[in-house]
């Protein structure tokens, strides 16, 4: 999975924070719930693994879908795109969405903790693409 690594946790936050604060400041007009909208539109879903977004990623994607005017409800890395047999348009804006991945601790770091033997959750930053 294509992971953005230049970016820290604060980062991440900041650039799903701003993303929704956009979605709200432009405006609705009439209101209707993301789960209300268009036919095949509803909770976001990963196009290469059939797994729906959760928390956050839920709420970021219907804002990035609802500043962009995307009609589906499939998201996918450039990678899964790819091996799909799909291609993402030169010039296409991503979306960033958040994860959190097991990490097993260092050794050295074990020897300082004896809670260090468990695996950490880490946050994680991924960059996805609408269908659209």
């Amino acid at each position: 999975m294509q992971t953005d690594s230049s970016l820290n946790r604060g980062d991440l936050y900041t650039r799903v924070t701003n993303e929704i604060i956009k979605a709200i400041e432009s405006g609705v007009g009439e209101y209707r719930m993301p789960w209300h909208q268009n036919a095949g539109r509803g909770l976001p879903k990963n196009a290469a693994t059939k797994n729906f977004y959760h928390g956050i990623n839920t709420l970021a994607l219907w804002s990035a879908s609802h500043l962009r005017g995307y009609t589906s409800p499939y998201w996918a890395t450039y990678r899964q795109w790819s091996t799909l047999g799909a291609h993402v348009r030169k010039g296409e804006k991503a979306s960033t969405i958040i994860f959190f991945k097991k990490r097993e601790s260092k050794a050295e770091e074990e020897k300082a903790d004896d809670n260090a033997s468990q695996p950490r959750l880490v946050i994680q930053g991924s960059v996805v693409f609408n269908a659209d």
